[in-house]
Protein backbone atom coordinates (compact mmCIF):
# COMPACT_ATOMS: atom_id res chain seq x y z
CA UNK A 1 0.00 0.00 0.00
CA UNK A 2 2.97 2.87 0.60
CA UNK A 3 3.35 3.18 -3.41
CA UNK A 4 -0.53 4.59 -2.98
CA UNK A 5 0.05 8.73 -2.83
CA UNK A 6 -4.04 9.60 -3.55
CA UNK A 7 -6.09 6.60 -1.67
CA UNK A 8 -9.56 6.68 -2.18
CA UNK A 9 -11.89 7.15 0.49
CA UNK A 10 -15.70 7.43 0.90
CA UNK A 11 -18.12 6.49 3.20
CA UNK A 12 -21.37 5.00 3.11
CA UNK A 13 -24.08 3.23 5.20
CA UNK A 14 -27.41 1.88 5.48
CA UNK A 15 -29.93 1.48 8.46
CA UNK A 16 -33.43 0.01 8.21
CA UNK A 17 -35.02 1.88 11.10
CA UNK A 18 -33.77 5.18 8.72
CA UNK A 19 -37.07 4.41 6.36
CA UNK A 20 -40.50 5.27 7.02
CA UNK A 21 -42.76 3.25 9.21
CA UNK A 22 -45.37 2.75 6.00
CA UNK A 23 -42.74 0.84 4.35
CA UNK A 24 -42.75 -2.78 5.51
CA UNK A 25 -40.19 -5.68 5.88
CA UNK A 26 -40.70 -6.92 2.54
CA UNK A 27 -39.27 -3.84 1.00
CA UNK A 28 -37.00 -2.88 3.82
CA UNK A 29 -34.81 -6.61 3.12
CA UNK A 30 -35.23 -5.40 -0.85
CA UNK A 31 -33.55 -2.35 -0.14
CA UNK A 32 -31.06 -3.95 2.04
CA UNK A 33 -30.45 -6.79 -0.74
CA UNK A 34 -29.64 -4.16 -2.98
CA UNK A 35 -27.43 -2.16 -0.65
CA UNK A 36 -25.11 -5.30 -0.44
CA UNK A 37 -25.12 -6.24 -4.20
CA UNK A 38 -24.32 -2.80 -5.09
CA UNK A 39 -21.09 -2.69 -2.49
CA UNK A 40 -20.26 -6.11 -1.82
CA UNK A 41 -21.46 -8.33 -4.79
CA UNK A 42 -24.23 -10.48 -5.10
CA UNK A 43 -25.70 -12.98 -2.45
CA UNK A 44 -28.95 -15.05 -1.67
CA UNK A 45 -29.89 -13.09 1.59
CA UNK A 46 -33.04 -14.61 3.95
CA UNK A 47 -33.93 -13.21 7.48
CA UNK A 48 -35.47 -15.44 10.10
CA UNK A 49 -39.46 -15.05 9.30
CA UNK A 50 -40.06 -14.66 13.04
CA UNK A 51 -38.23 -11.78 13.57
CA UNK A 52 -38.97 -8.35 12.43
CA UNK A 53 -35.92 -7.08 9.96
CA UNK A 54 -33.12 -4.89 11.49
CA UNK A 55 -29.99 -4.24 9.58
CA UNK A 56 -27.60 -1.36 9.67
CA UNK A 57 -24.21 -1.31 7.83
CA UNK A 58 -21.24 1.69 8.57
CA UNK A 59 -19.02 1.34 5.68
CA UNK A 60 -15.72 3.30 4.75
CA UNK A 61 -13.38 2.42 1.94
CA UNK A 62 -9.56 3.09 2.11
CA UNK A 63 -8.49 2.75 -1.13
CA UNK A 64 -9.39 -1.04 -2.18
CA UNK A 65 -9.88 -1.76 1.86
CA UNK A 66 -13.39 -1.56 2.95
CA UNK A 67 -14.01 -1.60 6.87
CA UNK A 68 -17.47 -2.01 7.74
CA UNK A 69 -19.66 -2.35 11.08
CA UNK A 70 -22.14 -4.67 10.94
CA UNK A 71 -25.23 -5.71 13.02
CA UNK A 72 -28.67 -7.38 12.03
CA UNK A 73 -31.71 -9.68 13.11
CA UNK A 74 -30.81 -13.37 12.53
CA UNK A 75 -29.81 -14.15 8.65
CA UNK A 76 -28.37 -16.45 6.13
CA UNK A 77 -26.22 -15.12 3.46
CA UNK A 78 -24.99 -17.71 0.99
CA UNK A 79 -22.76 -16.46 -2.17
CA UNK A 80 -23.76 -19.78 -4.88
CA UNK A 81 -21.80 -19.87 -8.34
CA UNK A 82 -24.00 -17.60 -10.26
CA UNK A 83 -22.94 -15.14 -7.66
CA UNK A 84 -19.70 -15.90 -8.37
CA UNK A 85 -20.78 -15.75 -11.83
CA UNK A 86 -22.67 -12.45 -12.02
CA UNK A 87 -19.87 -9.73 -10.48
CA UNK A 88 -16.69 -11.95 -10.33
CA UNK A 89 -15.61 -10.35 -7.29
CA UNK A 90 -13.09 -13.05 -5.40
CA UNK A 91 -11.77 -10.43 -2.91
CA UNK A 92 -11.31 -12.08 0.99
CA UNK A 93 -13.32 -10.97 4.04
CA UNK A 94 -11.66 -10.97 7.14
CA UNK A 95 -14.26 -10.93 9.69
CA UNK A 96 -14.38 -10.20 13.78
CA UNK A 97 -17.71 -11.55 15.68
CA UNK A 98 -18.43 -9.07 18.53
CA UNK A 99 -22.19 -10.31 19.43
CA UNK A 100 -23.30 -13.53 21.33
CA UNK A 101 -25.28 -15.37 18.56
CA UNK A 102 -24.01 -18.59 17.33
CA UNK A 103 -22.75 -18.33 13.71
CA UNK A 104 -21.86 -20.87 11.41
CA UNK A 105 -19.62 -20.32 8.09
CA UNK A 106 -19.29 -23.43 5.41
CA UNK A 107 -17.38 -23.25 2.72
CA UNK A 108 -14.64 -25.43 0.99
CA UNK A 109 -16.19 -28.57 2.78
CA UNK A 110 -14.79 -26.93 6.10
CA UNK A 111 -17.49 -25.73 8.74
CA UNK A 112 -16.53 -23.39 11.83
CA UNK A 113 -18.23 -21.91 14.06
CA UNK A 114 -17.80 -18.54 15.68
CA UNK A 115 -17.31 -17.73 18.95
CA UNK A 116 -17.95 -14.31 20.51
CA UNK A 117 -14.51 -12.10 19.70
CA UNK A 118 -13.65 -14.67 16.87
CA UNK A 119 -12.23 -14.51 13.77
CA UNK A 120 -13.13 -15.94 10.27
CA UNK A 121 -11.54 -15.81 6.69
CA UNK A 122 -13.93 -15.92 4.21
CA UNK A 123 -13.79 -15.76 0.42
CA UNK A 124 -15.63 -14.16 -2.49
CA UNK A 125 -14.30 -16.46 -4.76
CA UNK A 126 -15.94 -19.50 -3.47
CA UNK A 127 -19.61 -20.70 -2.83
CA UNK A 128 -20.00 -20.55 0.87
CA UNK A 129 -23.04 -19.70 3.63
CA UNK A 130 -22.71 -17.98 6.98
CA UNK A 131 -25.92 -18.64 8.86
CA UNK A 132 -27.30 -17.42 11.99
CA UNK A 133 -29.20 -19.19 14.87
CA UNK A 134 -32.36 -17.94 13.91
CA UNK A 135 -33.97 -18.52 17.22
CA UNK A 136 -32.26 -16.41 19.29
CA UNK A 137 -33.05 -13.07 20.44
CA UNK A 138 -29.79 -11.16 19.92
CA UNK A 139 -28.80 -9.07 16.73
CA UNK A 140 -25.56 -10.84 15.01
CA UNK A 141 -22.59 -8.21 15.26
CA UNK A 142 -19.51 -7.86 13.51
CA UNK A 143 -16.28 -5.79 12.13
CA UNK A 144 -14.82 -6.41 8.96
CA UNK A 145 -12.40 -5.53 6.17
CA UNK A 146 -12.65 -6.47 2.86
CA UNK A 147 -9.01 -7.35 1.21
CA UNK A 148 -8.93 -8.17 -2.40
CA UNK A 149 -7.47 -10.79 -2.90
CA UNK A 150 -4.07 -10.28 -4.47
CA UNK A 151 -3.10 -7.47 -1.68
CA UNK A 152 -3.63 -10.31 0.88
CA UNK A 153 -2.08 -12.76 -1.02
CA UNK A 154 1.27 -11.04 -1.46
CA UNK A 155 1.35 -10.59 2.23
CA UNK A 156 0.20 -13.88 3.42
CA UNK A 157 0.63 -16.78 0.66
CA UNK A 158 -1.06 -18.92 2.47
CA UNK A 159 -3.93 -17.27 3.64
CA UNK A 160 -6.30 -19.56 1.45
CA UNK A 161 -5.90 -22.63 3.58
CA UNK A 162 -7.22 -20.21 6.51
CA UNK A 163 -10.52 -19.79 5.09
CA UNK A 164 -13.21 -21.37 6.87
CA UNK A 165 -11.14 -22.27 9.92
CA UNK A 166 -10.35 -21.15 13.40
CA UNK A 167 -7.39 -18.35 13.21
CA UNK A 168 -5.88 -18.52 17.08
CA UNK A 169 -5.13 -14.87 16.67
CA UNK A 170 -2.50 -13.53 19.40
CA UNK A 171 -4.79 -11.51 21.68
CA UNK A 172 -2.68 -8.59 22.16
CA UNK A 173 -3.38 -8.47 17.92
CA UNK A 174 -6.93 -9.41 18.42
CA UNK A 175 -7.94 -6.31 20.65
CA UNK A 176 -5.55 -3.90 19.11
CA UNK A 177 -7.33 -5.09 15.87
CA UNK A 178 -10.64 -4.58 17.28
CA UNK A 179 -10.37 -1.10 18.90
CA UNK A 180 -8.63 0.26 15.79
CA UNK A 181 -12.25 -1.10 13.43
CA UNK A 182 -14.54 0.28 15.92
CA UNK A 183 -12.38 3.66 16.02
CA UNK A 184 -12.97 3.98 12.08
CA UNK A 185 -16.45 2.83 12.01
CA UNK A 186 -17.40 5.35 14.58
CA UNK A 187 -14.80 8.15 13.79
CA UNK A 188 -16.60 11.68 13.12
CA UNK A 189 -12.97 13.34 12.19
CA UNK A 190 -12.38 14.12 8.52
CA UNK A 191 -10.21 10.35 7.39
CA UNK A 192 -10.33 11.54 4.08
CA UNK A 193 -7.03 12.92 3.39
CA UNK A 194 -4.93 11.17 1.04
CA UNK A 195 -2.18 10.50 3.27
CA UNK A 196 -4.27 9.57 6.34
CA UNK A 197 -6.20 7.29 4.35
CA UNK A 198 -2.99 5.63 2.83
CA UNK A 199 -1.65 5.25 6.46
CA UNK A 200 -4.79 3.79 7.71
CA UNK A 201 -5.27 1.37 4.77
CA UNK A 202 -1.45 0.02 5.36
CA UNK A 203 -2.04 -0.34 8.84
CA UNK A 204 -5.22 -2.24 8.42
CA UNK A 205 -3.26 -4.91 6.08
CA UNK A 206 -0.48 -4.90 8.95
CA UNK A 207 -2.82 -5.81 11.31
CA UNK A 208 -4.30 -8.68 8.75
CA UNK A 209 -1.30 -9.96 8.55
CA UNK A 210 -0.45 -9.99 11.97
CA UNK A 211 -3.70 -11.54 13.01
CA UNK A 212 -2.90 -14.36 10.55
CA UNK A 213 0.30 -14.66 11.27
CA UNK A 214 -0.35 -18.27 13.31
CA UNK A 215 3.48 -19.68 13.99
CA UNK A 216 4.66 -17.68 10.98
CA UNK A 217 7.28 -15.42 11.11
CA UNK A 218 6.52 -12.43 8.72
CA UNK A 219 8.98 -9.69 10.18
CA UNK A 220 9.30 -6.51 11.88
CA UNK A 221 8.14 -4.29 9.98
CA UNK A 222 4.32 -5.27 10.07
CA UNK A 223 5.17 -5.81 13.86
CA UNK A 224 6.07 -2.49 14.93
CA UNK A 225 4.15 -1.07 12.45
CA UNK A 226 0.89 -2.04 12.86
CA UNK A 227 1.03 -2.20 16.51
CA UNK A 228 2.60 0.88 17.11
CA UNK A 229 -0.56 2.48 14.69
CA UNK A 230 -3.13 1.00 16.89
CA UNK A 231 -1.62 1.52 20.07
CA UNK A 232 -1.09 4.98 18.95
CA UNK A 233 -4.94 5.53 18.00
CA UNK A 234 -6.12 4.20 21.33
CA UNK A 235 -3.77 6.68 23.00
CA UNK A 236 -4.70 9.48 20.82
CA UNK A 237 -8.55 8.27 22.07
CA UNK A 238 -8.22 7.85 25.32
CA UNK A 239 -6.63 11.69 25.07
CA UNK A 240 -9.84 12.93 23.42
CA UNK A 241 -12.35 11.50 26.33
CA UNK A 242 -9.54 12.66 29.52
CA UNK A 243 -7.95 16.07 28.81
CA UNK A 244 -10.88 18.29 30.16
CA UNK A 245 -9.76 16.12 33.50
CA UNK A 246 -7.76 18.59 35.42
CA UNK A 247 -6.09 15.87 37.03
CA UNK A 248 -5.15 13.65 33.61
CA UNK A 249 -1.87 13.00 33.19
CA UNK A 250 0.80 11.02 30.73
CA UNK A 251 1.08 8.92 34.16
CA UNK A 252 -2.69 8.05 34.62
CA UNK A 253 -2.74 7.48 30.58
CA UNK A 254 -0.10 5.10 31.06
CA UNK A 255 -1.42 2.92 33.93
CA UNK A 256 -4.77 2.75 32.15
CA UNK A 257 -3.71 1.38 28.63
CA UNK A 258 -0.66 -0.63 30.57
CA UNK A 259 2.41 1.54 28.41
CA UNK A 260 4.94 3.31 29.57
CA UNK A 261 5.33 6.68 29.72
CA UNK A 262 8.29 7.17 27.52
CA UNK A 263 6.33 5.12 24.70
CA UNK A 264 3.47 7.26 24.92
CA UNK A 265 5.82 10.09 24.53
CA UNK A 266 7.77 8.42 21.45
CA UNK A 267 4.61 7.50 19.53
CA UNK A 268 3.15 10.98 20.51
CA UNK A 269 6.66 13.08 19.26
CA UNK A 270 6.66 11.05 15.94
CA UNK A 271 3.02 11.76 15.15
CA UNK A 272 3.95 15.47 15.43
CA UNK A 273 3.03 16.89 19.25
CA UNK A 274 3.88 15.74 22.30
CA UNK A 275 2.03 14.81 25.17
CA UNK A 276 1.40 18.59 26.72
CA UNK A 277 0.83 20.27 23.36
CA UNK A 278 -2.01 17.92 22.63
CA UNK A 279 -3.69 18.42 26.07
CA UNK A 280 -2.66 22.14 25.56
CA UNK A 281 -4.32 22.50 22.04
CA UNK A 282 -7.94 20.05 23.03
CA UNK A 283 -8.26 22.30 26.48
CA UNK A 284 -8.08 25.67 24.23
CA UNK A 285 -9.81 24.50 21.55
CA UNK A 286 -12.63 23.47 23.79
CA UNK A 287 -12.42 26.66 26.11
CA UNK A 288 -12.70 29.24 22.77
CA UNK A 289 -15.97 27.22 21.70
CA UNK A 290 -17.62 27.58 25.22
CA UNK A 291 -16.50 31.61 24.77
CA UNK A 292 -17.97 32.04 21.83
CA UNK A 293 -21.33 30.60 22.35
CA UNK A 294 -23.73 32.81 24.64
CA UNK A 295 -25.38 29.62 25.74
CA UNK A 296 -22.38 29.42 28.32
CA UNK A 297 -21.95 33.10 28.90
CA UNK A 298 -23.47 32.90 32.29
CA UNK A 299 -20.54 30.95 33.65
CA UNK A 300 -17.63 33.09 34.60
CA UNK A 301 -13.88 32.56 32.57
CA UNK A 302 -13.05 30.69 35.96
CA UNK A 303 -15.80 28.39 35.47
CA UNK A 304 -14.58 27.98 31.87
CA UNK A 305 -11.04 27.17 32.78
CA UNK A 306 -11.59 24.52 34.93
CA UNK A 307 -14.49 22.41 33.12
CA UNK A 308 -11.67 22.85 30.25
CA UNK A 309 -8.65 21.40 32.56
CA UNK A 310 -7.08 23.71 34.26
CA UNK A 311 -6.53 24.64 37.87
CA UNK A 312 -5.18 28.22 37.64
CA UNK A 313 -7.43 30.50 35.85
CA UNK A 314 -4.35 33.48 35.26
CA UNK A 315 -2.26 30.35 33.87
CA UNK A 316 -5.02 29.98 31.91
CA UNK A 317 -5.29 34.04 30.41
CA UNK A 318 -1.65 33.36 29.13
CA UNK A 319 -2.04 30.40 27.50
CA UNK A 320 -5.35 31.67 25.99
CA UNK A 321 -4.05 35.19 24.99
CA UNK A 322 -0.67 33.29 23.49
CA UNK A 323 -2.53 30.88 21.50
CA UNK A 324 -5.41 33.15 20.35
CA UNK A 325 -4.46 36.69 20.38
CA UNK A 326 -6.86 37.92 23.36
CA UNK A 327 -7.25 37.41 26.54
CA UNK A 328 -10.72 35.14 27.71
CA UNK A 329 -12.21 38.15 28.63
CA UNK A 330 -11.62 40.14 25.32
CA UNK A 331 -12.28 37.09 22.87
CA UNK A 332 -15.97 36.43 24.59
CA UNK A 333 -16.51 40.56 24.29
CA UNK A 334 -15.34 40.47 20.52
CA UNK A 335 -16.65 39.98 16.94
CA UNK A 336 -15.63 35.85 17.40
CA UNK A 337 -19.47 34.64 17.74
CA UNK A 338 -20.44 31.81 15.76
CA UNK A 339 -16.83 31.11 14.30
Amino acid sequence: MGEASNVEFSRFSFSSDRFPETIDDRARRRKWHEFIEENFGSFDISFAADRPFYARMDVTRFGPVLVHGFKASPVRIARRPQDIARDGSDDLMLGLSCGRQRVLHRQLGREVELAPESLLLLSNGEPGELKSDGGARRLVRCLSIYVPRRHLLERVSYAEDLIARSIDADPVILRYLRRYLRHLVAADEDLGHPMIADHVATTLLDLIVLALSTGHDFGALPRRRGLRAARLLEILSAIKTGYSDPAFSVHRLSAKLGLTNRYIQDLLCESGSSFTERIMELRLQKARAMLGDPRHDRLRVGEVAYTCGFNEVSYFNRCFRRRFGATPTQYRGGSHRGE
